[in-house]
């Protein structure tokens, strides 16, 4: 076991302390990591009603959002690639994600669906 400084305090602290003895502080050696939230919204809407939309963040698959429904993601701050995809259509954005934050995503299907509107993903 080593000695750490406090975060909140500065005073030297176990490693393997569960509260710093000088301001009591939980974890006194842990740096909360800065997050944030990813929202993808999806009002409901008859063209596509019968697709789910499948969200991925950095390539892997984090959610599924159904027609009329609202994911959230909470993710490390920093920029990350937003794919979407559903009804043989797909879409992509750059989301920057800012500590204590939400950045607002909205998808939908166009009127035109696979005849030329395809998946819209816009930032709100």
């Amino acid at each position: 076991m080593a000695l750490i400084k406090c975060k909140e305090c500065g005073a030297e602290v176990s490693s393997a302390a569960p509260a710093c003895p000088k301001c009591g502080i939980p974890d006194p050696g842990v740096v909360p990591r800065p997050t944030g939230q990813i929202i993808i919204q999806r009002a409901s809407s008859m063209t596509g009603a019968m697709s789910n939309v499948e969200i991925k963040i950095a390539g892997q698959v984090v959610g599924t959002v159904k027609n009329g429904g609202t994911v959230a993601i909470d993710l490390l701050a920093g920029t990350y690639r937003l794919e979407v995809a559903g009804g043989g259509m797909s879409n992509s954005a750059e989301a920057q994600v800012q500590d204590g934050a939400a950045t607002v995503f909205e998808v939908s299907f166009s009127m035109w669906g696979a005849l030329g509107g395809g998946l819209k993903l816009r930032r709100l």
